[in-house]
């Protein structure tokens, strides 16, 4: 009897033994497993950088009305079709609509001075621009680089001139002085200097206007551009540290937009700007700071088996101004 009652209790043991390591071992590869997920998401995401920039640049507009004629009125221009004496277009160069007018000021017919003698007639204009900028970017094979992002450009433009061949039409006066544009773009950059402390790129960029501008009632117009923007530039970082950089960009853009108003008739509005941008890029690190007390280590070290770095995400230096890291 005390023979069974010693075979029965060492029975019991050993299976709360095998329950208690079996429940150690799944606690433990849990655990690992936890801390591999998410170092391996933070290395992921430490490929990303993100990239925040504001500028200003100069844009020139060339635009141009051709299988029609135009009318200038007190700084307004209106679009005229001989074959339709008693219908007139107020032209407004910047997104805003074309107000269609059975009459002119009243009468029946448009006025034989401040008229185009032609069909095609051209005006242009310089103003500021000023462009607001988000995106994000990869470096591919440590010598390309693609972007994704969204821009905002506020245009200030305020009067547009006749050619030499039109100029008793006089100047148009945009009566808002103020346009936006927002672009979604990608950007393409090749390296053509890279070290620790810079990096330098020459990139090209394509995106998409949205602006839209329509006749009213019925009639609408096509807007479409031809092709779709395009830019050119170079782009020069300084890496504050090894997730945090400044940059500064120059960009070369142009663009074409074409208002269908008939089948053998619109408006072309043609834009070129150069823009220097100034921004930041920052990207996740992929190590969390030290966070054991007084710890003076500034480059990467360990804890308790765990890696940590020693100083800010926003910092590339140590005390003695020494680099920490090397790109």
């Amino acid at each position: 009897m005390q023979c069974y009652s010693f075979l029965k209790e060492s029975y019991f043991k050993t299976c709360f033994d095998k329950y208690l390591l079996c429940l150690l071992l799944a606690l433990s590869i849990h655990n690992v497993t936890f801390s591999k997920e998410r170092f391996s998401f933070r290395k992921l995401l430490n490929q990303v950088h993100l990239n925040m920039s504001v500028g200003y640049g100069t844009t020139f507009y060339h635009n141009a009305v051709a299988g029609m004629y135009v009318l200038e009125e007190e700084g307004k221009y209106y679009l005229y079709n001989s074959e339709a004496k008693n219908v007139v277009y107020l032209i407004r160069w910047f997104g805003d609509s074309y107000v269609c007018m059975k009459t002119y000021n009243g009468i029946s017919e448009p006025p034989t001075r401040n008229i185009s003698n032609d069909l095609k007639t051209t005006t242009k204009g310089t103003g500021a621009t000023f462009p607001i900028s988000l995106s994000g970017h990869v470096d591919i094979l440590k010598k390309f680089r693609f972007e994704l992002g969204g821009a905002l450009f506020i245009n200030k433009i305020k009067t547009l001139k006749p050619d030499k061949k039109h100029k008793h039409l006089g100047d148009y006066n945009d009566p808002k002085g103020t346009h936006y544009v927002v672009r979604p773009f990608a950007l393409l950059g090749f390296k053509l200097l890279e070290n620790s402390a810079h990096t330098l790129l020459l990139n090209t960029q394509v995106g998409f206007d949205f602006t839209y501008a329509r006749l009213s009632d019925s009639l609408a117009i096509h807007r479409s551009a031809l092709p779709p923007p395009v830019g050119i530039g170079i782009t020069v970082e300084k890496h504050i540290s090894e997730y945090f950089s400044a940059f500064s960009r120059l960009l070369y853009d142009t663009k074409i937009f074409l208002d269908l108003l008939e089948p053998e008739a619109g408006v072309w509005l043609k834009q070129q700007s150069v823009f220097l941008q100034l921004g930041v890029s920052l990207n996740c690190p992929e190590i969390p700071r030290c966070p054991v007390p007084h710890c003076e280590v500034e480059v990467k070290h360990r804890h308790g088996g765990k890696a940590y770095r020693g100083v800010s995400m926003f910092r590339g230096k140590d005390s003695m101004e020494h680099k920490i890291y090397e790109k």
